[in-house]
Order: C-alpha cells, then structure tokens, then sequence
C-alpha cells in the first residue's frame, strides 16, 4: 500500500490559513467564511485519513495473523473488525463536524457497498446486512466515543484481549 504525506498536506493547508489569517480584517466578511470552509476542508481531509490509517491497521493485524506459526491457534474471529471501525469513526470524529460527517457518511457508504458487493459473492444478503448492521453499531458507538478521553477507551470492549500482539503499532490518541 502507498502511503500518501497527509501531514505534509496539513501542513501546507495550515500555512495558507496562517496567511491569510494574518492578513484579514473583521470587516472582510466572506474571506472569514471562506478561511472557516478552508478550515472544514482541512477537518474532512484528516478525517478521511484517518479512515484511511485504520483500514490499513486492519490490513496491518490481518497479515500480523495469517503469519503465525500456528494459524489454527489464532484464527480471526468473526467480528474482529468492528474495533477497527469504531476507532476510525472515533478518530475521525475528533476533527470536528466535517470529522462527523465524514465518518457518517463515509461508513453509511461503505456499507452499501459491502452488502450490495458481499451478498452478490456470497448469495446471503441477510448475513451481508446483519454484519453491516454490526459494522455500523461499531462506527456509532466511536463516533460517540470521540467525547471519551481516548478512542482506545472507547472501543475497548470491540477488543480481543488475546489478538492485541497482532495489532499494529499503536497510533497516539489524538485531542
């Protein structure tokens, strides 16, 4: 997978904001709205990264499993990835309401996707459903989380104690 420089990114958003904070007045009406959009784009933009990070931990943990010597010992289990879902719904909702929305509507889609594509392979579409019911209930429950005081303590109860050597290096809890 490729990794994309979404801090180098920020950082550049983060300077024009900086620039043309400094050069605005309270009287220049519609560039305080625009710098306000900027800053909301900037929030969505991290929050699809951190989607984007926490699928490829998901990826990370799958691979971490599949290496063991003794696979039968740790098979995955069968929600194993409702923790990845509720922390990526949580660490995006921290980057405000763009965060939240992106983590909504992002997931919400995913969904979509996954029964319409899952249950045309599988042909159980209430089993596609049900999971994606679950998936779901997992996003909700980060997206809520994100008021806790860390989106690890949030989603630990979607944890599996014995699986935590296969999970990736820990990403610091952000805010």
């Amino acid at each position: 997978m490729s990794n994309i420089d979404w801090c180098a990114h920020r950082e550049l958003i983060d300077n024009v904001i900086s620039k043309l904070d400094e050069n605005v007045t309270s009287e220049d009406f519609a560039l305080r709205v625009f710098l306000d959009e900027l800053r909301e784009i900037e929030n969505a933009t991290s929050a699809v990264n951190e989607l984007y990070q926490n699928y490829c931990d998901k990826k990370q943990f799958e691979y971490n499993a599949h290496q063991l010597d003794e696979p039968d010992a740790m098979k995955l289990p069968k929600d194993y990835d409702k923790y990845f879902h509720c922390m990526a719904a949580c660490q995006a909702s921290r980057e405000g309401d763009a965060g939240s929305y992106v983590a909504i509507v992002g997931n919400i889609l995913r969904e979509i996707h996954d029964v319409v594509t899952k249950s045309y392979k599988s042909g159980n579409i209430s089993a596609e459903v049900e999971d994606s019911l679950g998936d779901l209930k997992a996003d909700l429950d980060g997206i809520m989380g994100m008021m806790t005081e860390s989106c690890s303590d949030a989603c630990i109860h979607y944890r599996d104690p014995k699986h935590l050597k296969l999970l990736p290096n820990k990403r610091p809890d952000r805010k």
